[in-house]
């Protein structure tokens, strides 16, 4: 469970991480890069070890690109918090009428349809979770002094392309 619960935790705490990485990579580096250690810490269990090479300009550019694969982590979360809440619990939350609900006109019925279709979806958002704290992690690289694959960068400005156009997509539907 803690492969699930790790980077869920990560990405929870990568925005207000990043957030403040970005004022104080200007006036406290070195607070910064410890700062940086121990959320890599939630994630991986332990800090990791090595060289810190981090100049300000460094620090600031990966904290930028923090706060948006956060806000990419945030959205994850809170889809996968909406597909428990009224998915896996529609009937808790929703008392009812269930004459136009998907499923309806019982209450079963369409608690049972919103779950079959809320399961799915949070599965997939679990991998995404999953999948962009690793992302995340691979662009922490350049702070050790490691290479950084080519594929990072394009990827996470896909990844964060891909997260606003269905924020935007999903509020305009609202």
């Amino acid at each position: 469970m803690s492969r699930v619960l790790r980077p869920g935790a990560y990405l929870a705490l990568l925005l207000p991480t990043a957030v403040a990485a970005v004022v104080t990579s200007l006036f406290a580096p070195d607070q910064t890069y410890r700062r940086w250690m121990r959320l890599i810490a939630v994630k991986q269990g332990a800090a990791r070890r090595g060289p810190r090479v981090g100049t300000r300009g460094r620090l600031l550019g990966h904290a930028v690109a923090s706060v948006f694969v956060g806000l990419v982590g945030w959205v994850l979360l809170a889809m996968i918090g909406l597909m428990i809440a009224r998915g896996a619990l529609y009937g808790v939350v929703d008392r009812g009428p269930y004459d136009n609900a998907w499923g309806g006109p019982s209450r079963a019925g369409a608690w049972l349809t919103h779950f079959a279709i809320s399961v799915p979806i949070a599965a997939v958002a679990v991998v995404l979770v999953v999948g962009v704290a690793n992302l995340h992690l691979r662009m922490t690289r350049p702070l050790h002094g490691e290479a950084m694959p080519w594929w990072t960068v394009p990827v996470a400005l896909v990844v964060c392309g891909v997260a606003t156009l269905f924020l935007v997509g999903w509020v305009q539907q609202i």
